[in-house]
């Protein structure tokens, strides 16, 4: 898991370059060149876990609540970021159903893990990787509001429901405002 975001991570410096490049001096969103979109997009997208799907990690540090769970949004939370300034990609029709696939078949994979996992903490990543393979069909889709709501909700009830656990009884309902 560590490796794909490094991948990732030098993967968005190299699209960044190479819109530098492409674009001329100044860097702006709106005017990202379809095939550096397409890089952007991968970037964010390994970052997440969401191309190939990982779970981040297999051994959670002891990190548990509070301050873990700020750590472990940290990651999605800048790419995500990046995800959503990726509003007006305009990408082949072949890479847009194939992406598209993959990171609905990562949202699909997270939701069954989490849905299997024996606690929130346990499940927070599955959670993260089913929420954001829905941002980014969001985004392949040329829906950028949906990925904003998509990441919105991850970010805010994600870490509601990291710092609060809804196992303890009459507490369930403090969770829906999360919605």
């Amino acid at each position: 898991a560590f490796a794909a975001r490094l991948a990732g991570t030098f993967l968005m410096y190299w699209a960044f370059l190479s819109s530098q490049f492409t674009v001329g001096s100044g860097m702006d969103f709106s005017s990202i060149e379809a095939g550096n979109g397409l890089l952007f997009l991968l970037a964010a997208g390994l970052r997440l876990g969401v191309f190939p799907v990982l779970v981040p990690f297999s051994r959670e540090i002891p990190l548990r609540r509070e301050a873990g769970t700020l750590l472990r949004f940290v990651v999605p939370a800048s790419s995500l970021a990046l995800l959503t300034r990726l509003d007006g990609l305009v990408m082949p029709a072949g890479w847009a159903v194939i992406l598209s696939i993959l990171a609905l078949a990562a949202s699909v994979y997270g939701v069954i893990r989490y849905f299997f996992a024996s606690s929130e903490l346990t499940g927070r990543s599955f959670w993260v990787t089913a929420l954001a393979g829905m941002a980014t069909v969001s985004i392949v889709r040329g829906e950028g509001e949906a990925a904003l709501i998509w990441s919105t909700v991850l970010l805010l009830f994600g870490t509601f429901q990291s710092l609060h656990s809804y196992r303890l009884p009459g507490q369930w309902w403090l969770m829906l405002p999360g919605f």
